[in-house]
C-alpha cells in the first residue's frame, strides 16, 4: 500500500493535508486500508474523502488540483506546485499585475498593475533604494554603497552632501547648487577633499576660517598647527607685525596688533624684524626709546656704543656729557670751554698746543706743543716767537733762526715740528745765485746735451767734438771696414754689416764712456737706453759745461745735435760766492760779484 504525500512545491498546506490523509488511512483501515481507497492513474491511493490530483501523484481534499477551473479559482493546472504558471492554491496565475505577490517568481510586490513609479515596478519589484534596480528618482542602485553610488542611490560626488566611505570620503559638507552641480565637500568641519578639517592638515578650509594651512600631518596622522614660513599657527597669513609669533618664519617675537595692518613687529621688547630687542643688537627700536644702535647684528653686546651712537642708544656728540670711547672721546664735561681740562672731549695735556688756563686740575701758562715746549730756539722761519717751559708752567726767552741769517744751520724745527737742515745760507736768493731763497738748494745747474742718429747714410768718417773750456775730445764714426784717423781721440766702430741708427748710437755711447773713464772727456752719459739717442751731461756744475757739440763735415744731416747748455751762473756784476756761480767763471773775493 502506498500513499503520496504532498511535497515539493505543493506548499505547506498540501504537505499537511497529505500527512493527515496518510495518518487517517492507517488508523481506519490498518493493513486493509488499500481496498477502501481510490487508486489514482498516477499510482497513488487516496483515502476516502480525498481525490486524485489531475496532473500530480498526490491526493487532494479540495477542488484545486483537479484540473477543472471552478468558482474561486484563477487557474487549475492539475497540481499543487507553485511556479509553473498556477499557484498551489489556484489563486494566482503567477503573472505580475495580478495583485498576488508570487515570491517563487521573484516578485517583491504586486499592486495589480505594471506601471512604474507607484511603489511597485512593472516587473513587481519593490521600488526602493538598495534593490539593485534603478527606480524612478534614483541615479544608481548598486544594492548598497559603492565607489560610484551612494547608499541613497545618488551618484557619488565630492560635495554632494552624502559621505561615501567607499569613495574615500571621511565627510561631505557640500550643499549641491539648485542645478545639482557640486564641486567641494567643504564645510566648517570638512575639507574640500572630503577629509575632516583640522588646523595643520595642510588643506586650506575657508569655511573653517582658514586662509592658509602650512601644516604637515605626522606619520600617525596627528596635526596641531597650520604654521609654516608663510602661514601662522592659527591658519592666517604670516607677516611681520600681525601680532602672532611664527617661529618657522624666523620670528622670535611679534609686537604688532592682531588684525592690524602694520608690517613691523616693533614693540618695546620686539624689533621691527621680529627679533628680541636689546641695547647693542644693531637694530634701532624707537618704541624701546632707542635713537640709534651701533651694535653688531647677531652680536652679544648690551651697549649701543659706536662712533656715532652712545651706549644708551642716543646719538653721540661732544658736549652731551656721555663719554663715547669709540667716538674717540677721552672726556665729556658738557661745555664748550676750550681752555679747561676737557677740550673738544680730549683730556687737556701739556704739549697739545692748547693752553689750559681754567683747569681746574692742570692749569697751564703756555703750550707750544710737545716738539717746541722746553726749547729756547724759535721755530725756524719765525722772526718773533714765544718759548714755553717743558711743563707748560711758564714762558721762556727765545733765539730766532731763519734763511738769510748768514748761518747755515741744521736740526732746527719749523712751526709744524718738521726738522729743517739748511743746505746753504749766504743771503743770496737770486736766480743766478748759489743758494735758493729757502736755503734748501744750491743753484749751480749742470750742462746737458744730446746726439740723435737719424739715419746711417753718410755717417762713416763723421767727426764729433765735445767737452768744455778745459778739455775736449773728438770721436770718429767708422763702419766695420773703416779705420779711424790717428788724430781722433776716440773711434766709434760700428760692427754690424747693415747697421741701424741705434747701432751707430751704441758705438758712440761706448766711446764716450771710455773717454770719460780715462779722464779725457768731462762729459758722461745720462742714460744707456738702447735707442738712437746719445744723452750727455757735464761732469761738473756751473757754466763751464755750456759748449756747442761740433760735427764735421758741418753739413752732416744724418745726426741731430742739441748743444750742451743749462749750466747755471751769474753775469758780470751780480753777486756771487764762488767762481762756479759766474758765467765768466771768476768771482771777486773782495767785492762778492762776478767779474
Amino acid at each position: 500500500m502506498r500513499f503520496e504525500l504532498l511535497q515539493g512545491n505543493g506548499g505547506a498546506r498540501g504537505g499537511i493535508a497529505a500527512l493527515a490523509m496518510a495518518i487517517a488511512a492507517v488508523m481506519v483501515s490498518g493493513c486493509r486500508l488499500e481496498s477502501k481507497s481510490t487508486l489514482c492513474p498516477t499510482g497513488v491511493y487516496c483515502p476516502p474523502g480525498a481525490k486524485c490530483a489531475a496532473a500530480q501523484a498526490v491526493c487532494i481534499w479540495e477542488n484545486c488540483g483537479d484540473g477543472i477551473l471552478q468558482d474561486g479559482e484563477v487557474c487549475d493546472d492539475g497540481n499543487l506546485i507553485d511556479g509553473d504558471g498556477c499557484s498551489h492554491d489556484c489563486k494566482s496565475d503567477e503573472t505580475c499585475g495580478n495583485t498576488v505577490t508570487d515570491k517563487i517568481k521573484g516578485e517583491e510586490c504586486d499592486d495589480g498593475n505594471t506601471a512604474n513609479g507607484d511603489g511597485c515596478s512593472s516587473d513587481c519589484k519593490s521600488e526602493k533604494c538598495g534593490n539593485h534596480v534603478i527606480d524612478a528618482g534614483e541615479d544608481c542602485d548598486d544594492a548598497g554603497e559603492t565607489v560610484r553610488c551612494n547608499a541613497n542611490c545618488t551618484w557619488s560626488r565630492h560635495g554632494d552632501g552624502t559621505t561615501n566611505a567607499h569613495a574615500g570620503e571621511q565627510c561631505d559638507g557640500g550643499v549641491p547648487a539648485l542645478d545639482g552641480t557640486v564641486s567641494s565637500c567643504e564645510s566648517a568641519t570638512c575639507n574640500w577633499n572630503c577629509t575632516w578639517s583640522r588646523h595643520g592638515d595642510g588643506i586650506v578650509n575657508g569655511s573653517d576660517g582658514e586662509v592658509c594651512d602650512g601644516g604637515v600631518p605626522a606619520a600617525d596622522g596627528s596635526v596641531t598647527s597650520c604654521e609654516s614660513a608663510i602661514c601662522n599657527a592659527n591658519c592666517t597669513w604670516s607677516r611681520h607685525g600681525d601680532g602672532i609669533v611664527n617661529a618657522t618664519a624666523g620670528e622670535q617675537c611679534d609686537g604688532g596688533v592682531v588684525g592690524g595692518s602694520s608690517s613691523s613687529c616693533e614693540s618695546a621688547t620686539c624689533n621691527a624684524n621680529c627679533t628680541w630687542s636689546r641695547h647693542g643688537d644693531g637694530i634701532v627700536n624707537a618704541t624701546a626709546g632707542e635713537q640709534c644702535d651701533g651694535g653688531v647684528v647677531g652680536g652679544s653686546s648690551s651697549s649701543c656704543e659706536s662712533a656715532t651712537c652712545n651706549w644708551n642708544c642716543t646719538p653721540s656728540r661732544c658736549g652731551d656729557t656721555i663719554v663715547n670711547v669709540q667716538a674717540g672721546e677721552q672726556c665729556d664735561d658738557g661745555n664748550l670751554d676750550d681752555e679747561d681740562d676737557c677740550i673738544s672731549c680730549k683730556a687737556a695735556t701739556c704739549g697739545d698746543k692748547i693752553v689750559d688756563r681754567h683747569g681746574p686740575l692742570h692749569v697751564e701758562a703756555c703750550d707750544l706743543g710737545t716738539a717746541l715746549n722746553g726749547k729756547t730756539d724759535c721755530a725756524y722761519g719765525l722772526l718773533s716767537c714765544e718759548g714755553c717751559a717743558s711743563n707748560c708752567a711758564a714762558p721762556l726767552a727765545t733765539v730766532k733762526h731763519w734763511c738769510g741769517d748768514y748761518v747755515q744751520e741744521t736740526g732746527l724745527l719749523d712751526p709744524n715740528g718738521a726738522i729743517i737742515n739748511e743746505q746753504c745760507d749766504n743771503a743770496l736768493s737770486f736766480a743766478c745765485g748759489t743758494c735758493s731763497g729757502k736755503c734748501q738748494t744750491i743753484l749751480t745747474g749742470t750742462a746737458k746735451g744730446q746726439i740723435e742718429v737719424k739715419s746711417t747714410a753718410g755717417t762713416d768718417g763723421t767727426l764729433i767734438t765735445l767737452g768744455d773750456q778745459t778739455r775736449t775730445a773728438t770721436i770718429e764714426i767708422r763702419m766695420s771696414s773703416g779705420v779711424c784717423a790717428l788724430t781722433s781721440d776716440g773711434c766709434a766702430v760700428v760692427s754690424q754689416a747693415n747697421p741701424a741708427p741705434k747701432d751707430i748710437a751704441g758705438a758712440i755711447r761706448t766711446e764716450v764712456t771710455r773717454l770719460n773713464n780715462a779722464g779725457l772727456l768731462p762729459v758722461h752719459l745720462r742714460s744707456t737706453n738702447n735707442d738712437q739717442f746719445v744723452r750727455l751731461e757735464h761732469d761738473g756744475d756751473g757754466v763751464a759745461g755750456n759748449r756747442a757739440i761740433v760735427v764735421s763735415p758741418p753739413d752732416q744731416t744724418s745726426l741731430g745735435i742739441t748743444d750742451m747748455s743749462g749750466g747755471a751762473g751769474c753775469v758780470t756784476g751780480e753777486a756771487c760766492a764762488t767762481d762756479a756761480d759766474c758765467v765768466t767763471g771768476i768771482c771777486s773775493g773782495t767785492s762778492g760779484v762776478c767779474l
